[in-house]
């Protein structure tokens, strides 16, 4: 079977032969490509943010319009009741994704009532606007670190992708080192929608996972 790209051309080469011409269409999926745009934070409107600290922005064209997926953190702190009561962080991340201003899907995520040390932290080299499908709608792949560590242990992780409201997810933690040689943790679980997911969409979380997985502590 001949994909829909190829049979244009072929089609194309032939009706020239016959004496006649035809309008193809791969000019308008050439104008479908997905083109990721930066964002300057300030001039994210009011409207479209959560609430909390703006924390990153991602924006990109495709055939769904404009898209703006928009990022934001809040911490509380509650005080112990006591002198001796430990206080407890709540950290929460919001990730909102607009196309022509329309939400698509919001995504939360928390890390509640810790005593130790919190963590909810976007993972910059994570970020990536693709086409992996190549249907013209454009894949966003954003992670982060999150928990509460009183120690030098693993903490959790997730890769997340998301396309036209879709969700993929890897979840499971970070990798640390416990000599100057052997490193523990850095197990994943991928998502079961990536089950249902165009065949590149897995291999590109996998491979973000590996790029950001292990944590130097201590350093």
């Amino acid at each position: 079977m001949f994909g829909r790209c190829s049979l244009y051309r072929l089609v194309a080469l032939a009706l020239p032969l016959l004496g006649l011409t035809v309008a193809l269409p791969w000019t308008a999926l050439a104008a479908s490509a997905v083109q990721p745009r930066a964002v300057v934070l300030k001039n994210v409107p009011q409207e479209l943010r959560p609430k909390g600290t703006l924390l990153h922005a991602m924006a990109w064209t495709d055939r769904a319009g404009d898209n703006l997926l928009v990022f934001a953190g809040t911490t509380q702190v509650k005080p112990g009741k006591t002198a001796d009561d430990e206080s407890q962080t709540t950290k929460r991340l919001v990730v909102r994704h607009y196309a022509d201003g329309r939400l698509v899907r919001e995504f939360n995520d928390a890390v509640q009532k810790c005593w130790a040390d919190p963590s909810l932290d976007l993972l910059q080299p994570a970020y990536a606007v693709t086409d992996l499908d190549g249907d013209g709608v454009g894949e966003a792949t954003f992670a982060y670190k999150l928990g509460c560590r009183s120690d030098v242990s693993p903490i959790g992780l997730k890769v997340l992708m998301t396309e036209g409201g879709e969700k993929y997810v890897l979840r499971g933690e970070t990798r640390v080192p416990i000599t100057e040689t052997e490193r523990v943790g850095g197990k994943y679980k991928a998502d079961p929608a990536f089950n249902k997911a165009p065949p590149a969409f897995l291999p590109h979380a996998v491979k973000t996972w590996k790029a950001i997985v292990n944590e130097d502590l201590g350093g």
